[in-house]
């Protein structure tokens, strides 16, 4: 049949916070964008959950979208391993804006560094600081008839 074939994925086990800050001067014009992401274990969830909890009156409603499809691309590509990131929730939870001086670029900047940030500070993130990795696996073993004494020794 051949080796076995693992799909290595990655997930929390604490809830953590991260704060991105996109801040810089392109051109004539200063960009501004802040992000607050909240990153915590689902495990209710089969694969991630992006939510937005922003209030518009703090950051205006253009700019939701990139923050969401930004927290997304960041979640599906995964951590320092680019594995899968499993049953977790990604909660953007606040931001702050300048008139004039915010683009969606920079919200999608500060929000993807916000949930590395959560990511990094998180001491169970199964990529901890020691390099382990923590498997979560379902295994099904399926037999022919009559074969259980050889398969298991019995």
């Amino acid at each position: 049949v051949g080796k076995p074939r693992v799909a290595y994925r990655q997930t929390i086990l604490s809830k953590s916070r991260g704060e991105g800050v996109f801040d810089r001067k392109l051109g004539e014009r200063t960009q501004f964008a802040r992000v607050v992401v909240e990153a915590e274990p689902a495990p209710e969830l089969m694969t991630s959950e992006v939510v937005n909890q922003i209030d518009k009156a703090v950051v205006p409603l253009e700019f939701h979208p990139s923050i969401v499809d930004s927290l997304q691309s960041s979640v599906e590509s995964g951590g320092e391993l680019g594995l899968p990131l499993m049953q977790i929730r990604a909660r953007a939870v606040d931001g702050t804006a300048r008139y004039g001086g915010s683009t969606p670029v920079g919200f999608a900047a500060a929000a993807a560094e916000a949930f590395d940030k959560a990511l990094e500070i998180n001491p169970n993130f199964t990529v901890a600081k020691d390099g382990r990795i923590r498997v979560l696996a379902d295994i099904e073993a399926a037999k022919p008839k009559g074969l259980f004494r050889r398969i298991f020794g019995g």
